[in-house]
């Protein structure tokens, strides 16, 4: 156990060397890359093992500590990323995995840093009063607004580690998720859509060329000068016209818009020298079906490329839908359940239990992966499971449970759940017995018991103070609630609440 501590310090190290070198950290540590590298891996675990057993916690402190300590002591102390607010989601979570392996591997708390402590700070204070999906935090230099910060799991923990309330707000602001302990998670889905509004996406392998621009090898439009363009199949309508591209020299590029012949949209870059890519958007222009939308460059810097032409309106009607997704490894085999299915792969199985709407429809099936060549370990191909929920007007609900277990385990049973506008009640029995939840949604409380044959074994339904928190609901003795919020009261979702 202390080898595999020590492998995954090291894998901590360079992926966190990764990061600040500008290398994607998931380029280094995903799972299924490391399946990829299973054989490699293990004959080197063997021969590391047979001749270093001993030295081997000696190595990996060598290799990694002069390493973390230079990069903790020049991370700024307010919790600030000088990479910039997206990305410090990626090197924060190997920095984060390190500090808590040190603690066991050497000694060495890390997590007293102020740097650690104040990251939570540093996410908070970069969001937006006002929210969006395309819009959600103030970023700097290499930090897309458009993307993800990849930081809910590494919040969570520090909610746990510092008690943190705002970080454990942070957290659950991305979803509303549910953990339980010790291998279920529910997943509550709230979509709001409007029936007018559409957007048509198309990938620049998918446009056609003329004029000097291109394809490049991995589908990108490229070149000197020219046009790239497509015939719009859509319903007739008023949309906009926008690109995504990338140019890094300022005011060379020059570029427009084109609809059916007339220049509609007309610009130059002023990207300041940032390698990220730029969007631009037209104004309204009426489309017809077979309208020629195009998009044209003069004077393209070398390395400027197109990666997606879209053309969207918020006033043409579309049907409303949603899609929940889960990607399976192609290998898994996948068998429908009485409320949705399994997915066993090697000793381990997957249950998804489709809670509410009961009529939700369920569907897998085998998912061309889209440009798996751009990184070189992705599958070529999944197996998609989409989970499709109807519409009571402009809203969508689902509810889902997912557990994990071992492929001789019996899986949950008598799993119910029912909704009273923001209450949930979702019960079911495993081999604790029966588990029962009362979960608000609006209020952001959870209540959970837990018996068997008749006989409570936990409940969840008193408010407790202890060192300057409250507890919502955890009827425990003084040395078990020291116990769960020393090592894993955040993650003990049910009825753990901060106080605010």
């Amino acid at each position: 156990m202390r080898a595999i501590a020590a492998a995954t310090a090291v894998l901590a190290a360079v992926a966190a060397a990764g990061a600040l070198a500008g290398v994607h950290p998931r380029l280094l540590l995903d799972r299924r890359r490391v399946e990829s590298l299973r054989p490699a891996l293990e004959t080197t675990h063997r021969f590391l093992w047979e001749r270093y057993e001993q030295d081997l916690p000696r190595m990996v402190a060598v290799a990694t500590q002069p390493f973390f300590d230079k990069t903790f002591s020049v991370l700024p102390e307010d919790g600030s990323s000088l990479e910039g607010y997206a990305y410090a989601g990626y090197g924060g979570e190997y920095l984060l995995l390190y500090a808590l392996l040190a603690r066991v591997l050497f000694g060495k708390d890390e997590t007293i840093r102020p740097w650690v402590r104040h990251f939570p700070d540093y996410l908070l204070h970069g969001l937006l009063p006002r929210r969006t999906a395309d819009e959600w935090a103030m970023t700097f230099g290499d930090s897309p607004r458009r993307g993800w910060s990849s930081t809910a799991h590494h919040l969570f923990t520090l909610a746990w580690l510092y008690g943190d309330g705002r970080a454990q707000w942070m957290a659950r602001e991305k979803r509303q998720l549910l953990f339980v302990k010790p291998d279920v998670l529910v997943v509550a889905d709230e979509v709001g859509l409007r029936e007018e509004g559409v957007v048509h996406d198309f990938m620049p392998e998918t446009l056609k060329t003329t004029g000097g621009l291109r394809h490049a090898s991995n589908g990108y439009v490229v070149g000197p000068e020219g046009e790239t363009f497509l015939l719009f199949e859509g319903e007739p309508g008023t949309y906009r016209i926008a690109a995504v591209y990338l140019d890094n020299v300022p005011g060379a590029g020059r570029y427009s818009f084109g609809a059916d012949g007339r220049t509609v949209h007309s610009w130059t870059s002023r990207n300041e020298d940032r390698d990220d890519h730029l969007i631009a958007v037209s104004d309204a222009v009426a489309l017809r079906r077979g309208s020629r939308v195009a998009f044209r460059g003069a004077s393209m810097p070398p390395g400027t490329r197109l990666t997606k032409l879209s053309v969207f309106s918020d006033s043409v009607k579309a049907p409303r839908g949603a899609d929940w997704l889960l990607h399976l490894d192609p290998k898994s085999e996948v068998r429908e359940t009485r409320d949705g299915l399994e997915a066993a792969f090697g000793g381990a199985v997957l249950e998804l239990h489709r809670l509410l709407p009961r009529d939700a429809s369920l569907s897998w099936g085998r998912h061309a992966v889209a440009r798996p060549e751009v990184e070189p370990f992705t599958f070529r191909e999944t197996t998609r499971v989409v989970l499709r929920p109807p519409f009571s007007g402009r809203e969508a609900h689902l509810l889902t449970l997912l557990r994990a277990r071992a492929a001789g385990a019996p899986a949950l049973a008598n799993v119910q759940a029912t909704r009273e506008g923001d209450r949930l009640r979702i019960a079911f029995d495993g081999a604790d017995g029966r588990t029962a939840i009362d979960w608000d949604l609006a209020g952001r409380q959870v209540a959970l018991e837990r018996s068997r044959a008749g006989r409570h074994l936990l409940r969840t339904d008193q408010t407790i103070a202890h060192e300057g928190r409250v507890v919502k609901g955890l009827a425990l003795p003084d040395s078990v609630l020291r116990r769960l919020f020393r090592d894993n009261a955040v993650r003990f979702v049910a009825g753990v609440e901060a106080l605010r």
